[in-house]
């Protein structure tokens, strides 16, 4: 399983002194690049010792096994604090990064391939390079052994610098993708918000044509009555338009947006649906997107009114539960779950709002009663 390693945290560049940052950057070091350096160092070991088997059998010199052996393994330590200081003085230093990562290389190859040596003298292993001229074993010159040694570690530290800055500009890059996901997200998630608000504004022309004729009718009829139902369409229509301009809902906002819409459908229909909602102070003043509800209970009302009736009754219970938000929205009216058109919107918006941390599920537990029950993240 693949695992990404986070990015080493940033040096702190207000440090009283140049060597508390130093000890700071040495001491920043992640996992990935101690093992970056341990795996090529011990490439590099390995190889020299293959090759200090077969001079050992030519010339019977076991310091040049032992030597060749080490010396990757004591050079390591001097390369990666070359790695760490270039690196890490990102922001701190005026030089590009590519000047620093240079200047980082030669100068810990150079202090690596003076010192090292001198370690391994003092230690007793004396490496004397030689080459052989026909039947003569001549000693290599001092100076060409110096720059023998810093070609090579050069190579292989700068394909170590080169792993680690492809590595770093990898992650550099995949973190300015995952910025650009994010921020993607949030504005498509505030576009929705935007438009469900809109939507939620706009009064559906026909339900306001019929409520008007349905009151001018109750007024012929009954003054007080047609008044109270003027009072109930007056009432809807002053918590439905202010939405437009609201940034998103709350439980609470959602429940009087519901009320005041099926009071005026009770106004119009002898009463019916009653209404009882039990909202949970705790759950009130949650966070709660528009369009999630209203739509299911329009869609009920209208399923409800094309076999000749309306809901008996309308339940909403909303709680909280630990970091979710639980709405069960009880409708008196059978043939509810079945999919259509306006419940697929609905659960199109679930996602859009919340990806997959919402879920809608509808029941019928009894043959003219539906259930709808909602869990939103809080």
């Amino acid at each position: 399983m693949n695992s990404v390693v986070a990015p080493a945290e940033p040096i702190d560049t207000a440090s009283g002194s140049r060597l508390a940052w130093v000890i700071q950057a040495l001491r920043s070091i992640t996992r990935v690049e101690l093992a970056v350096f341990a795996l090529i160092g011990l490439t590099v070991a390995a190889m020299n010792a293959a090759w200090g088997m077969e001079w050992l059998q030519k010339s019977g010199d076991l310091h040049m096994l032992i030597g060749g052996t080490l010396m990757p393994l004591l050079i390591g330590p001097f390369i990666m604090a070359g790695w760490l200081l270039a690196d890490r003085a990102e922001g701190r230093s005026a030089l590009a990064r590519p000047t620093r990562l240079a200047l980082g290389l030669g100068l810990s190859v150079t202090l690596a391939v003076i010192i090292v040596p001198l370690l391994l003298v003092a230690a007793g292993i004396d490496m004397k390079p030689s080459i052989k001229i026909e039947d003569r074993v001549l000693p290599l010159p001092h100076w060409v052994r110096l720059v023998s040694a810093w070609v090579e570690v050069s190579i292989y530290t700068g394909l170590t610098f080169a792993v680690l800055e492809f590595r770093r500009r990898r992650e550099a890059s995949r973190q300015v993708l995952e910025i650009a996901r994010t921020e993607q997200a949030q504005l498509s998630r505030r576009l929705l918000e935007s438009r469900l608000a809109a939507m939620q504004a706009q009064v559906e022309p026909q339900f306001l044509f019929d409520s008007l004729v349905d009151v001018q009718a109750t007024y012929d009829r009954d003054v007080r009555a047609g008044a109270d139902a003027m009072d109930r369409l007056i009432t809807y229509l002053r918590v439905a338009l202010p939405r437009l301009r609201e940034q998103g809902s709350t439980v609470q906002a959602e429940a009087e947006l519901l009320a005041a819409y099926l009071g005026v459908v009770a106004a119009r229909h002898g009463g019916q649906p009653a209404v009882h909602f039990a909202v949970a102070p705790d759950a009130a003043s949650a966070r709660f997107y528009p369009m999630l509800l209203l739509p299911l209970v329009q869609r009920a009302i209208r399923l409800a009114q094309a076999q000749g009736e309306v809901p008996s009754r309308v339940e909403l219970i909303a709680k909280r539960h630990g970091a979710e938000l639980g709405l069960l929205l009880r409708i008196e009216a059978g043939g509810q779950c079945s999919d259509d058109a306006e419940l697929i919107r609905v659960r199109e918006r679930l996602a859009g709002l919340y990806a997959e941390r919402a879920s809608l599920a509808c029941s019928e537990p009894q043959p003219a009663l539906s259930e709808f029950a909602l869990r939103v993240p809080l």
